[in-house]
């Protein structure tokens, strides 16, 4: 399970390096801020993935959780940019955009896997018991 929240770690760093577009070579005010939001996210992307990653190692929820939000952020900002690729015809990025959105849901659903099961884990060391859901009766 660890090796495949590696896999997810490195795959998410390389999906918010490929949202970063090449310098623009005449750098207009759009573009150049553009690119700079794109290396914002891409940043904060990896200081999330390292905290994925060092919550995963160490199994801990919340900084797994953090990821997870961090990861609906980023869903919904590719929502809007699929958004703005249709309204302005720049389908060939919507097309980028859709894939990405894509691998990001299936990085969110191994995370949320991998969380799910060390929850469990961590409450059946608690007490005892094999997973939530036990009504008080049946203890």
């Amino acid at each position: 399970m660890i090796m495949s929240l590696s896999l997810v770690v490195i795959s998410s760093r390389q999906l918010t390096d490929s949202m970063i577009p090449p310098p623009p070579a005449a750098p207009s005010g759009s573009s150049t801020a553009d690119y700079a939001a794109n290396l914002a996210i891409a940043a904060i992307g990896f200081i999330f993935a390292v905290i994925l990653l060092v919550g995963a190692l160490k199994k801990i929820p919340a900084l797994i959780k953090a990821w997870m939000v961090w990861t609906i952020v980023v869903v919904f900002i590719m929502v809007i940019q699929v958004v703005l690729s249709i309204i302005f015809g720049r389908y060939l990025t919507f097309i980028g955009i859709i894939i990405s959105v894509a691998f990001q849901m299936f990085c969110f659903w191994v995370v949320r896997v991998f969380l799910a099961d060390i929850t469990s884990t961590q409450f059946k060391d608690e007490t005892g018991i094999v997973g939530p859901g036990l009504d008080a009766g049946a203890i």
